[in-house]
Protein backbone atom coordinates (compact mmCIF):
# COMPACT_ATOMS: atom_id res chain seq x y z
CA UNK A 1 0.00 0.00 0.00
CA UNK A 2 2.81 2.38 1.16
CA UNK A 3 4.88 1.67 -2.25
CA UNK A 4 1.61 2.10 -4.21
CA UNK A 5 1.41 5.67 -2.44
CA UNK A 6 4.76 6.46 -3.12
CA UNK A 7 4.61 5.72 -6.66
CA UNK A 8 1.69 7.76 -7.26
CA UNK A 9 3.06 10.58 -5.23
CA UNK A 10 6.38 10.49 -7.70
CA UNK A 11 4.18 10.32 -10.67
CA UNK A 12 1.81 13.42 -9.29
CA UNK A 13 5.18 15.02 -8.62
CA UNK A 14 6.54 14.23 -12.87
CA UNK A 15 3.57 15.30 -14.13
CA UNK A 16 3.31 18.65 -12.19
CA UNK A 17 7.27 19.24 -13.12
CA UNK A 18 6.29 18.05 -16.98
CA UNK A 19 3.23 20.47 -17.11
CA UNK A 20 5.57 23.48 -16.00
CA UNK A 21 8.40 22.21 -18.32
CA UNK A 22 5.95 22.57 -20.80
CA UNK A 23 4.63 25.84 -19.64
CA UNK A 24 8.21 27.41 -19.83
CA UNK A 25 9.19 25.97 -22.89
CA UNK A 26 6.01 27.72 -24.91
CA UNK A 27 6.41 31.16 -22.97
CA UNK A 28 10.05 31.50 -23.72
CA UNK A 29 9.43 30.24 -27.63
CA UNK A 30 6.68 32.96 -27.38
CA UNK A 31 9.33 35.76 -25.95
CA UNK A 32 11.61 34.74 -28.56
CA UNK A 33 9.00 34.81 -31.82
CA UNK A 34 8.07 38.76 -30.43
CA UNK A 35 11.66 39.79 -29.95
CA UNK A 36 13.29 38.50 -33.38
CA UNK A 37 9.81 39.50 -34.68
CA UNK A 38 8.73 42.43 -33.58
CA UNK A 39 10.64 43.53 -30.67
CA UNK A 40 8.81 43.46 -28.74
CA UNK A 41 7.87 42.19 -24.73
CA UNK A 42 5.28 42.94 -22.69
CA UNK A 43 4.65 40.65 -19.80
CA UNK A 44 1.18 41.42 -19.11
CA UNK A 45 -2.07 39.42 -20.48
CA UNK A 46 -2.60 41.41 -23.08
CA UNK A 47 0.71 41.81 -25.04
CA UNK A 48 2.20 38.51 -24.49
CA UNK A 49 3.24 36.88 -27.89
CA UNK A 50 1.50 39.65 -29.35
CA UNK A 51 1.74 40.74 -32.87
CA UNK A 52 0.51 44.53 -32.79
CA UNK A 53 -1.68 44.18 -36.03
CA UNK A 54 -3.98 42.07 -33.24
CA UNK A 55 -4.11 44.16 -30.39
CA UNK A 56 -7.02 45.44 -29.16
CA UNK A 57 -6.15 48.77 -28.08
CA UNK A 58 -8.43 50.05 -25.45
CA UNK A 59 -7.61 53.43 -24.09
CA UNK A 60 -7.50 53.92 -20.06
CA UNK A 61 -6.65 57.30 -18.86
CA UNK A 62 -6.18 55.74 -15.29
CA UNK A 63 -3.80 52.82 -16.72
CA UNK A 64 -1.66 55.03 -18.97
CA UNK A 65 2.30 54.03 -18.30
CA UNK A 66 4.55 57.12 -19.89
CA UNK A 67 8.30 55.88 -20.60
CA UNK A 68 10.98 58.21 -22.02
CA UNK A 69 11.39 57.29 -26.30
CA UNK A 70 15.24 56.79 -27.03
CA UNK A 71 17.33 59.74 -27.92
CA UNK A 72 17.53 58.80 -31.68
CA UNK A 73 13.44 58.73 -31.69
CA UNK A 74 12.94 62.29 -30.49
CA UNK A 75 13.47 65.16 -32.68
CA UNK A 76 16.69 67.64 -31.50
CA UNK A 77 17.37 67.92 -28.34
CA UNK A 78 13.29 66.88 -27.59
CA UNK A 79 12.13 64.50 -25.04
CA UNK A 80 8.67 62.76 -25.94
CA UNK A 81 7.18 60.14 -23.60
CA UNK A 82 4.54 57.88 -25.00
CA UNK A 83 2.35 54.86 -23.28
CA UNK A 84 5.32 51.78 -22.97
CA UNK A 85 2.80 49.42 -25.09
CA UNK A 86 4.07 51.85 -27.90
CA UNK A 87 7.33 52.92 -27.46
CA UNK A 88 9.32 49.65 -29.45
CA UNK A 89 6.62 49.68 -32.01
CA UNK A 90 7.97 53.29 -32.78
CA UNK A 91 11.47 52.81 -32.35
CA UNK A 92 11.02 49.97 -34.13
CA UNK A 93 9.03 51.90 -37.19
CA UNK A 94 11.84 54.41 -37.10
CA UNK A 95 14.47 52.45 -37.48
CA UNK A 96 12.85 50.10 -40.39
CA UNK A 97 12.64 53.40 -41.93
CA UNK A 98 15.96 54.84 -41.52
CA UNK A 99 17.65 51.24 -43.15
CA UNK A 100 15.42 52.24 -46.46
CA UNK A 101 17.16 55.28 -46.01
CA UNK A 102 14.75 57.29 -44.85
CA UNK A 103 14.96 59.35 -41.00
CA UNK A 104 11.87 59.88 -39.17
CA UNK A 105 11.93 61.23 -35.49
CA UNK A 106 8.93 61.97 -33.52
CA UNK A 107 8.34 65.70 -32.58
CA UNK A 108 5.30 65.18 -29.93
CA UNK A 109 4.42 62.73 -27.93
CA UNK A 110 2.34 62.64 -25.01
CA UNK A 111 0.15 65.74 -23.98
CA UNK A 112 -1.57 66.17 -21.02
CA UNK A 113 -5.55 67.79 -21.60
CA UNK A 114 -4.14 70.83 -19.63
CA UNK A 115 -1.40 70.83 -22.42
CA UNK A 116 -3.68 70.81 -25.28
CA UNK A 117 -5.68 73.54 -23.91
CA UNK A 118 -2.68 75.78 -23.95
CA UNK A 119 -2.01 75.13 -27.48
CA UNK A 120 -5.32 75.35 -28.62
CA UNK A 121 -5.14 79.35 -26.73
CA UNK A 122 -1.57 79.69 -28.41
CA UNK A 123 -2.76 78.21 -31.84
CA UNK A 124 -6.46 78.78 -32.57
CA UNK A 125 -7.73 76.76 -35.39
CA UNK A 126 -4.72 75.55 -35.65
CA UNK A 127 -4.56 73.18 -32.96
CA UNK A 128 -7.36 70.48 -32.03
CA UNK A 129 -9.42 70.64 -29.07
CA UNK A 130 -8.31 69.25 -26.11
CA UNK A 131 -9.66 65.90 -25.65
CA UNK A 132 -9.55 65.58 -29.37
CA UNK A 133 -5.28 65.71 -30.24
CA UNK A 134 -5.24 61.77 -29.04
CA UNK A 135 -1.99 63.17 -27.71
CA UNK A 136 -3.18 62.62 -23.92
CA UNK A 137 -3.91 58.56 -24.64
CA UNK A 138 -0.13 58.38 -25.20
CA UNK A 139 -0.51 56.58 -28.13
CA UNK A 140 -0.56 59.25 -30.56
CA UNK A 141 2.31 60.87 -32.07
CA UNK A 142 3.51 63.34 -34.77
CA UNK A 143 6.39 62.40 -36.84
CA UNK A 144 8.64 64.61 -38.76
CA UNK A 145 11.61 64.14 -40.60
CA UNK A 146 15.58 64.85 -39.91
CA UNK A 147 18.89 64.90 -42.29
CA UNK A 148 21.01 62.05 -42.81
CA UNK A 149 24.36 61.39 -43.71
CA UNK A 150 25.99 57.98 -44.81
CA UNK A 151 22.38 56.45 -43.85
CA UNK A 152 22.32 57.53 -40.24
CA UNK A 153 20.48 60.61 -38.64
CA UNK A 154 22.54 63.43 -38.45
CA UNK A 155 21.08 66.90 -37.12
CA UNK A 156 24.37 68.64 -38.25
CA UNK A 157 23.91 67.99 -42.35
CA UNK A 158 21.63 69.75 -44.12
CA UNK A 159 18.66 68.50 -45.97
CA UNK A 160 17.13 71.19 -48.16
CA UNK A 161 13.69 69.58 -48.76
CA UNK A 162 13.11 69.57 -45.21
CA UNK A 163 11.62 72.95 -45.91
CA UNK A 164 8.65 71.48 -47.56
CA UNK A 165 5.44 70.54 -46.22
CA UNK A 166 5.63 67.13 -44.86
CA UNK A 167 3.16 65.39 -47.32
CA UNK A 168 5.20 66.00 -49.76
CA UNK A 169 8.67 64.35 -47.83
CA UNK A 170 9.44 60.43 -48.92
CA UNK A 171 8.86 59.51 -45.35
CA UNK A 172 5.32 60.60 -45.40
CA UNK A 173 4.68 57.93 -48.42
CA UNK A 174 7.11 55.80 -46.54
CA UNK A 175 4.46 55.74 -43.37
CA UNK A 176 1.62 55.61 -45.49
CA UNK A 177 2.78 52.40 -47.42
CA UNK A 178 4.25 50.75 -44.06
CA UNK A 179 2.95 52.23 -40.95
CA UNK A 180 -0.11 49.93 -41.18
CA UNK A 181 2.40 47.27 -40.16
CA UNK A 182 3.11 48.38 -37.19
CA UNK A 183 -0.18 49.09 -36.30
CA UNK A 184 -0.20 52.55 -36.96
CA UNK A 185 -2.63 54.98 -39.05
CA UNK A 186 -2.83 58.37 -40.02
CA UNK A 187 -5.98 60.28 -37.82
CA UNK A 188 -7.00 63.52 -39.71
CA UNK A 189 -6.37 63.65 -43.33
CA UNK A 190 -5.43 67.46 -42.61
CA UNK A 191 -2.63 66.40 -40.22
CA UNK A 192 0.02 64.18 -42.18
CA UNK A 193 2.45 64.10 -39.53
CA UNK A 194 -0.46 62.62 -36.88
CA UNK A 195 -0.16 59.16 -36.33
CA UNK A 196 -1.83 56.97 -33.68
CA UNK A 197 -1.93 52.85 -32.39
CA UNK A 198 -5.28 51.86 -33.34
CA UNK A 199 -6.86 48.31 -32.17
CA UNK A 200 -7.38 45.50 -35.18
CA UNK A 201 -11.39 46.71 -34.87
CA UNK A 202 -10.90 50.51 -34.99
CA UNK A 203 -8.34 49.54 -38.22
CA UNK A 204 -10.85 47.38 -40.02
CA UNK A 205 -13.35 50.32 -39.52
CA UNK A 206 -11.12 53.05 -41.10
Amino acid sequence: MNKDKSFIAIVSFLSVMFIFLIYFLVAGSCMNHAKQKYNIIYWDSAFICANPLDWEVVFNENNIKLVDLSERACWLNTKQKVDKKVKLVIERMINDAEKGGLCLVVSSGYRSIEEQERIKEKYGDLAEEPGKSEHHTGLAIDFTSCPMIDGKRDDTAERLELKNPFKELPEYKWLKNNAHNYGFMQSYDNEPWHWKLVGKKERNEM
